[in-house]
C-alpha cells in the first residue's frame, strides 16, 4: 500500500495460510511462510484435548517465500522442511532463522525443540540444529544480535549454529543478564 495515498501497490494470495509470526521484513524485501493451517490449532480439537481425548500437533510443512516489498516480486522460494511458525532476520549476517514460536501463549504445534538458518538472499539452507532444552523458560523469543542467536537457554553462533560458551541469566521479568 502506498503510504501517502493508501492505493493498493500489490497483493499476495496465500495458497494455504500466513501466521502472523512468520512475516519479517529486511531492507525490502518481505519474508514470511505460506503453510496449512495445524488441525491441533482449531478450537474443537483444543477442546476435546481439554476434555481428555488426543489432539495429535500434526502441522504440514509449507514455503518460505521472499517478495520485494515495494513490486511484490517474488525473489525466491524454498519448500524444503519448511516448518516454523517463526522467523527472525539478520541483515548484517544475511541470516534468516526460522524456528517456533515456543512460549507459554504458544499454540499446540508450536513444538519448539529446532531452529534453521537461510540465506536471505537466496534462500539457502546454512545449517539446521536442534535447541538446547532445559531451563527454557517461554518468556522470550530468539534475539539476533551481531555474530550470535540468544535463544534461551543457550547462546549460538549466527554463521554455525554452534552452541557457544555462554549462559543466559534471568532476572527478574523480562530482564536477562
Amino acid at each position: 500500500m502506498n503510504p501517502k495515498d493508501g492505493k493498493l501497490l500489490w497483493s499476495y494470495k496465500a495458497k494455504d495460510s500466513i501466521r502472523h509470526n512468520t512475516i519479517c521484513l529486511s531492507g525490502n524485501i518481505l519474508y514470511f511462510i505460506d503453510r496449512p493451517l495445524a488441525e491441533a490449532d482449531s478450537y474443537s480439537l483444543a477442546l476435546a484435548k481439554r476434555r481428555g481425548k488426543s489432539a495429535k500437533a500434526i502441522h504440514k510443512t509449507g514455503l518460505l517465500i521472499a517478495l520485494d516489498s515495494k513490486s511484490g516480486k517474488k525473489k525466491w522460494q524454498n519448500d524444503k522442511e519448511i516448518y516454523g511458525t517463526l522467523l527472525c532476520a539478520d541483515s548484517k549476517s544475511q541470516t534468516l532463522l526460522m524456528t517456533y514460536s515456543f512460549t507459554s501463549w504458544k499454540l499446540p504445534s508450536e513444538v519448539g525443540g529446532k531452529m534453521t538458518a537461510f540465506d536471505m538472499s537466496s534462500g539457502k539452507l546454512r545449517w539446521h540444529k536442534k535447541t538446547v532444552s532445559g531451563g527454557y523458560s517461554k518468556r522470550s523469543r530468539p534475539v539476533l544480535l551481531g555474530k550470535r542467536i540468544f535463544m534461551e537457554p543457550a547462546v549460538y553462533d549466527i554463521s554455525t549454529g554452534k552452541v557457544l560458551d555462554m549462559k543466559i541469566n534471568r532476572s527478574y521479568g523480562c530482564g536477562l543478564n
